[in-house]
């Protein structure tokens, strides 16, 4: 039995892993865009806040570790199509641009979530960036490295959002959080969502409530950002979060 999966991490490997368990003598062919194959999302925070140092602590395994247990696990390949009547994928190798087709008796397909842009003018400007995975954290990490803000505007007071306000926090930033709903952490109940709000005040962290970004401005990169309640926060660095299948989304500028 042939198996391709198309996408990696914690969805493709561990499917990947299952079948291997199950049956040794399957074939197994993994394709992924990407180079980092098996990584703890979690950790990306922490990783931007400089609480974990090590790259490599948050990419345990690569494609020799799964070569141990008979996975072929090809990076830098993207499946184009499918065709379920011949039971074949279509293949770009992105790193020599050759096109070529496989073969498969069963079809896994974990390619997880993209990172969603919220519809406003400006959000594709230079400085906003989005963070799903060690690659964009890398990105991510570099430019504050690089800038060095002070003060952090997050967009998107869900789980995520205060995973990164704790993390520039830990960088010394005054952080402020917007959030449109009428709560922060939407998902739970208001009087929960109450408690998480008077830790964050008491933690340093601003929060303004029933208010959302309408239009990012600015030439070549990203210079303010308009709000919902007609204010402008200048802004010189932009961040959008899709977490996985969650879309958990948070939108991030620095302003001074």
């Amino acid at each position: 039995m042939r198996y391709i999966v198309i996408g990696a991490v914690a969805g493709g490997m561990t499917a990947a892993m299952k079948i291997r368990r199950n049956d040794d003598k399957a074939e197994i062919v993994v394709y992924d865009k990407d180079t980092d194959i098996s990584y703890s999302g979690c950790s990306l925070a922490y990783y931007i806040s400089g609480v974990i140092k090590d790259r490599k602590s948050i990419v345990p395994r690569n494609v020799e570790y799964f070569k141990k247990f008979n996975v072929d696990v090809k990076t830098n390949h993207e499946v184009l199509r499918v065709n379920t009547k011949t039971k074949s994928v279509f293949v770009k190798d992105l790193s020599s641009g050759i096109l070529f087709e496989d073969k498969f008796d069963k079809l896994i397909i974990a390619t997880g979530a993209s990172p969603v842009l919220p519809a406003v003018e400006g959000v594709n400007l230079n400085g906003v960036f989005v963070l799903r995975n060690v690659k964009d954290a890398d990105r991510i990490k570099e430019y504050i490295e690089k800038t060095r803000p002070r003060k952090a505007l997050i967009v998107g007071g869900g789980y995520i959002g205060l995973e990164m306000a704790e993390a520039f926090s830990i960088l010394s930033m005054e952080v402020l959080i917007v959030e449109k709903q009428e709560n922060i952490l939407p998902n739970l109940d208001s009087d929960m969502a109450r408690l998480v709000e008077e830790y964050l005040l008491q933690k340093g962290v601003r929060i303004k409530k029933g208010t959302s970004v309408v239009q990012l401005e600015g030439n070549d990169r990203v210079k303010a950002a308009y709000l919902s309640d007609n204010s402008k926060v200048p802004a010189d660095f932009g961040f959008n979060f899709c977490w996985c299948a969650a879309q958990y989304r948070v939108f991030k500028g620095l302003w001074h």
